[in-house]
Protein backbone atom coordinates (compact mmCIF):
# COMPACT_ATOMS: atom_id res chain seq x y z
CA UNK A 1 0.00 0.00 0.00
CA UNK A 2 2.47 2.43 0.83
CA UNK A 3 4.55 1.57 -2.52
CA UNK A 4 1.78 3.22 -4.15
CA UNK A 5 1.74 6.16 -2.80
CA UNK A 6 5.39 6.31 -3.05
CA UNK A 7 5.39 5.44 -7.08
CA UNK A 8 3.23 8.43 -7.32
CA UNK A 9 4.12 11.13 -5.16
CA UNK A 10 8.11 10.29 -6.31
CA UNK A 11 7.65 12.13 -9.45
CA UNK A 12 5.83 14.91 -8.40
CA UNK A 13 7.81 15.87 -5.05
CA UNK A 14 11.37 15.85 -7.48
CA UNK A 15 9.44 17.85 -10.02
CA UNK A 16 8.51 20.88 -7.58
CA UNK A 17 11.58 20.32 -5.66
CA UNK A 18 13.68 20.70 -9.33
CA UNK A 19 11.67 23.93 -10.24
CA UNK A 20 12.12 25.36 -6.79
CA UNK A 21 15.64 24.78 -6.96
CA UNK A 22 16.18 26.05 -10.39
CA UNK A 23 14.18 29.58 -9.44
CA UNK A 24 16.58 30.27 -6.54
CA UNK A 25 19.40 28.93 -9.13
CA UNK A 26 18.66 31.68 -11.51
CA UNK A 27 17.66 34.35 -8.64
CA UNK A 28 21.35 33.83 -7.29
CA UNK A 29 22.44 34.69 -10.91
CA UNK A 30 20.54 37.30 -10.84
CA UNK A 31 21.61 38.56 -7.43
CA UNK A 32 25.23 38.29 -8.47
CA UNK A 33 24.84 41.14 -10.68
CA UNK A 34 23.91 43.40 -7.85
CA UNK A 35 25.10 44.09 -4.01
CA UNK A 36 22.38 42.29 -3.12
CA UNK A 37 22.37 39.11 -0.32
CA UNK A 38 23.41 35.59 -2.25
CA UNK A 39 22.46 32.85 -1.93
CA UNK A 40 24.82 30.48 -0.03
CA UNK A 41 26.62 27.34 -1.88
CA UNK A 42 25.02 24.71 0.62
CA UNK A 43 21.63 25.37 0.00
CA UNK A 44 22.52 24.18 -3.68
CA UNK A 45 24.04 21.49 -2.05
CA UNK A 46 21.06 20.83 0.03
CA UNK A 47 18.24 21.10 -2.61
CA UNK A 48 20.80 18.17 -4.40
CA UNK A 49 20.52 15.90 -1.48
CA UNK A 50 16.84 16.44 -1.33
CA UNK A 51 15.66 15.25 -4.18
CA UNK A 52 16.24 18.78 -6.81
CA UNK A 53 19.56 18.02 -8.06
CA UNK A 54 18.13 18.10 -11.42
CA UNK A 55 16.79 21.67 -11.03
CA UNK A 56 20.20 23.17 -9.75
CA UNK A 57 22.22 21.65 -12.07
CA UNK A 58 19.84 22.81 -15.24
CA UNK A 59 20.19 25.93 -14.24
CA UNK A 60 24.09 25.91 -13.81
CA UNK A 61 24.65 24.93 -17.13
CA UNK A 62 21.85 26.75 -18.70
CA UNK A 63 22.07 30.19 -17.27
CA UNK A 64 26.24 29.36 -16.71
CA UNK A 65 26.27 30.07 -12.93
CA UNK A 66 28.92 28.57 -10.49
CA UNK A 67 30.43 26.58 -13.93
CA UNK A 68 34.14 27.36 -12.74
CA UNK A 69 33.45 25.84 -9.29
CA UNK A 70 34.93 22.46 -9.87
CA UNK A 71 34.27 21.61 -5.98
CA UNK A 72 30.31 22.84 -5.52
CA UNK A 73 29.68 21.02 -9.16
CA UNK A 74 31.61 17.70 -8.18
CA UNK A 75 29.33 18.17 -4.64
CA UNK A 76 26.24 18.90 -6.60
CA UNK A 77 26.57 15.81 -9.20
CA UNK A 78 27.53 13.75 -6.55
CA UNK A 79 24.90 13.97 -3.81
CA UNK A 80 22.45 14.47 -7.06
CA UNK A 81 23.46 10.98 -8.17
CA UNK A 82 23.43 9.41 -4.76
CA UNK A 83 20.05 10.85 -3.91
CA UNK A 84 18.02 9.49 -7.06
CA UNK A 85 19.80 6.24 -5.87
CA UNK A 86 18.54 6.18 -3.28
CA UNK A 87 15.02 7.17 -4.18
CA UNK A 88 15.00 4.31 -7.02
CA UNK A 89 16.60 1.60 -4.74
CA UNK A 90 13.66 2.78 -1.93
CA UNK A 91 11.34 2.64 -4.75
CA UNK A 92 12.36 -1.36 -4.98
CA UNK A 93 12.03 -1.91 -2.06
CA UNK A 94 8.83 -0.93 -1.25
CA UNK A 95 7.83 -3.37 -4.19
Amino acid sequence: MMSEYYDIILPYYVLILSVIAFIVTVADKLLSKTDKRRVPEKRFIMFSVFGGGLGVLSAFYLVRHKTKHNGLLTAVWVSTVICYIVLVAVSFFLK
